[in-house]
């Protein structure tokens, strides 16, 4: 079965050269410079990054809980479960918060 004569394979993806996947539109490199400046756009990335880590925030808050009834019932795997799961919560939040360009911004 023939493709209908208003398909078309997007030239970007037709083959898989990495050159020209960068030139696909929508992405940081076509945004407007003198609409979006390179200031405003570190200043929203650094909120988003700061509401990544308050989420992670949440999530150690309901992994500590986990752990305090673990910890109660008596079940060391399942405590030994939740200190890794906090552990990798923990290591992702400090990644984030090393990316948040605190020049310029309070």
């Amino acid at each position: 079965m023939a493709a209908p004569k208003t398909a078309r394979v997007a030239p970007a993806r037709a083959d898989s050269d990495p050159q020209k996947i960068e030139q696909l539109p929508g992405r940081l490199d076509t945004i407007n410079k003198q609409k979006f400046p390179r200031g405003q756009l570190n200043y929203e990335a650094n909120w988003l990054r700061r509401d990544f880590i308050g989420e992670r925030a949440s999530i150690l808050e309901s992994l500590a809980v986990s752990l305090r009834e673990a910890c109660f019932r008596g079940s060391d795997i399942e405590a030994g479960v939740h200190l890794r799961q906090i552990r990798a919560v923990v290591v992702s939040a400090i990644s984030e918060f090393k990316e948040i360009d605190t020049e310029g911004t309070q």
